[in-house]
């Protein structure tokens, strides 16, 4: 049998001689601060992101519209952008059955009856025109424009080469689509 002062001097004299055993504690704990840093900004940005479900843009099919040539697609022209409200309903408020057949091959109701509804969402960027298959004279379109990307601020001297602190701002929004650069206003996607 040791004696308890023998077996601390082995422990000890271990630990001494085992740098590598103090090298991999020290890699496994800052393994774990830097694991536990990540998941903190994880939860913390996701936190922060507003996650928002697409709304549906409106559009109504008036009352008489099949026999007023002054009525139909209400409004007739919307502008609507992808993730944000590309889904459209098209609400039949008419007694006649009609339609919403788009000009090109994006989306025909087929027969909507009174009182019921058709819902389209977009999920590409164009113009699509449309019309009622009984009544040629109701016509619409339905502009989709792209969600733009994530805006920066830039401070610009009157050259527009050299970055300078007075306010002279231009707002810059980056979009893979378009990109317009306009000095002393807002900038406007499309």
């Amino acid at each position: 049998m040791s004696s308890p002062r023998r077996s601390r001097t082995k422990r000890r004299n271990r630990r001494q001689q085992s740098p590598f055993g103090r090298r991999k504690f020290a890699i496994i704990g800052i393994t774990l601060i830097a694991v536990a840093i990540m998941i903190a900004l994880v939860f913390y940005t996701s936190q922060t992101l507003t996650v928002t479900t697409p709304s549906s843009v409106y559009v109504i099919i008036q009352k008489g519209a099949g026999e007023n040539l002054n009525l139909g697609f209400d409004p007739a022209k919307i502008s609507i952008v992808i993730g944000i409200n590309n889904t459209v309903v098209w609400k039949n408020e008419d007694s006649n059955w009609h339609t919403a057949h788009s000009n090109i091959p994006e989306f025909n109701s087929g027969l909507i009856q009174p009182g019921a509804s058709f819902t389209h969402t977009f999920l590409r960027a164009g113009v699509y025109p449309y019309h009622c298959d009984p009544h040629p004279w109701m016509t619409g379109v339905v502009t989709v424009k792209a969600a733009s990307g994530t805006g920066m601020i830039v401070h610009w001297g009157p050259n527009l080469r050299e970055p300078l602190l007075e306010p002279s701002t231009i707002i810059m929004s980056i979009n893979p689509a378009s990109c317009e650069l306009a000095r002393g206003q807002n900038m406007a996607v499309t």
